[in-house]
């Protein structure tokens, strides 16, 4: 993994620097805001690192600059700032995590892990092509069931090659993310590394997993496997850009057993457009994410039947990938990196600011979906999630709230069938047999604002399922 720091403190950069790189983190750094926001346009990075207090621009303005290029490195904020409204500033200017100084490097580990986790959460727990099996949490990298002994420069290219399997992954994109020297003197060292490792993987098999494509860089997968693309793996990394809002009706599960507190922070996210279920223990609440598909989840730590550890732990192993936000009294560094190694996306303690948990929430979203588009086009209907400005054929169309919800809802799967009861589940919360017919009632206001007066309708029927939003001859 490559970190940039952007740390003015060349003393403090220095230590932290060291501490990651004895992690295995590859780390450059940067001493002035100027100066770390060429690096991050110049350079590929998995993680940024960014003080507030700079000597020639605050964090805050290298942050909104950074997102509003379309940068999506989630962004670690560290800083001595430690107010509030701080953090809440931070956050809302695009930082993924807000951390303060002085501070655990245990706990920043964790919260780096937590927000890498976020940023690719295709990653499967253990990988496999063929009988080469990786597991990134033990390392241990066995072929058709015997262990491989490899360096940490064998394990982390065998890594990078395993998550692009079928795919070119270029030499210099290892050099660049696997080295820290200047890229054009360890081109060679690759080539020495990917030799022993081939030797390694695939000496005394039937089947070589590790091959050279020529001028271009190295594929792993069996020799009659379809080529991926051959465009550089830093290009593929980067197929992700993107600063999209949510969904403006977004789901949440708040899973707390005190159940005044629980109804008070429902009201306020309520308040905020969200849609808000509650469950009052570990057991229900794992239950309700089971069987409903959410956004968010709100997770306290003590519950009455089995703590929140447990359940956090519990809905990862079972797949489920929507971003978790632990909200618990336990308050120690100890607490923070548990929580945080568990699988939760962030970690807030009690007494608690809404506007820090809003800002919190908000961060965790963008970063769980960041292939959303900016903007939402289909024939000539557009729709900006950021102003909720909606258009047709440029004529800007009045909306209510939910007209904008459903229309917001069918562009996202343009092209696809969206059931009424998906529909009803998803932007309601009264009982979803006694809003069909609101569903079909919201519908028909929107079709006639979408489609009157034009030669080519795009929201259509389809009986006995649902709605479709595209051109007729898509049916």
């Amino acid at each position: 993994m490559r970190v940039l720091l952007i740390e003015d403190d060349l003393e403090a950069a220095r230590v932290l620097a060291r501490g990651l790189r004895e992690e295995g983190w590859i780390v450059d750094i940067a001493h002035s805001g100027e100066s770390g926001d060429e690096m991050a346009g110049v350079n590929t990075y998995d993680a940024i690192i960014l003080d507030w207090l700079l000597p020639d621009r605050d964090g805050i303005t290298v942050c909104r600059g950074l997102r509003a290029r379309g940068l999506d490195a989630p962004i670690l904020m560290l800083t001595a700032r430690d107010t509030v409204e701080d953090r809440v500033t931070g956050l809302n200017a695009g930082a993924d995590d807000y951390l303060t100084k002085p501070f655990s490097f245990a706990e920043l580990l964790a919260r780096l892990h937590a927000i890498l986790r976020r940023s690719d959460l295709t990653r499967p727990v253990l990988l496999t092509v063929e009988d080469l099996t990786l597991d990134p949490r033990s390392h241990l990298v066995t072929r058709g069931g015997s262990p491989l002994s490899l360096t940490p420069k064998e394990y982390a290219i065998l890594e990078a090659l395993m998550r692009h399997a079928g795919d070119v992954v270029s030499r210099g994109y290892l050099s660049e993310h696997l080295w820290e020297d200047d890229r054009n003197s360890v081109m060679n060292l690759v080539d020495v590394h990917v030799g022993h490792l081939r030797r390694k993987v695939d000496q005394g098999t039937a089947t070589p997993l590790i091959h050279t494509v020529r001028g271009a860089g190295y594929r792993l997968g069996p020799a009659d496997c379809a080529l991926g693309s051959r465009a550089d793996f830093a290009a593929n990394d980067r197929t992700r850009d993107g600063f999209a809002p949510v969904l403006s009706r977004p789901r949440i599960l708040l899973i707390d057993d005190d159940q005044h507190a629980a109804r008070v922070l429902a009201r306020g996210l309520r308040e905020e457009g969200w849609i808000v279920d509650i469950a009052h223990s570990g057991e229900s609440g794992d239950e309700m994410a089971g069987v409903n598909t959410y956004d968010a989840i709100i997770l306290d730590w003590l519950l009455p039947d089995r703590d929140g550890i447990t359940v956090c732990r519990g809905l990862r192993e079972g797949g489920l990938h929507a971003p978790i936000l632990m909200l618990t009294a336990r308050d120690t560094v100890e607490d923070r990196v548990t929580g945080l190694n568990a699988g939760a996306d962030d970690y807030l303690t009690k007494p608690f600011s809404f506007a820090e948990l809003l800002a919190r929430l908000h961060a965790i979203l963008r970063r769980s979906d960041l292939t959303r588009p900016v903007l939402l086009a289909v024939e000539d209907l557009r729709l900006d999630p950021c102003s909720h400005l909606v258009t047709r054929g440029g004529s800007p169309l009045s909306l209510t709230p939910k007209e904008y919800a459903i229309l917001e809802t069918l562009m996202r799967h343009a092209g696809e069938m969206v059931s009424r009861v998906y529909l009803s589940e998803h932007l309601w919360e009264d009982d979803r047999d006694s809003l069909m017919n609101l569903v079909d009632v919201h519908v028909g206001h929107l079709r006639r604002k979408v489609d009157q007066g034009t030669a080519a309708p795009l929201i259509h029927t389809v009986r006995g399922c649902g709605y479709r939003l595209g051109p007729a001859s898509g049916c």
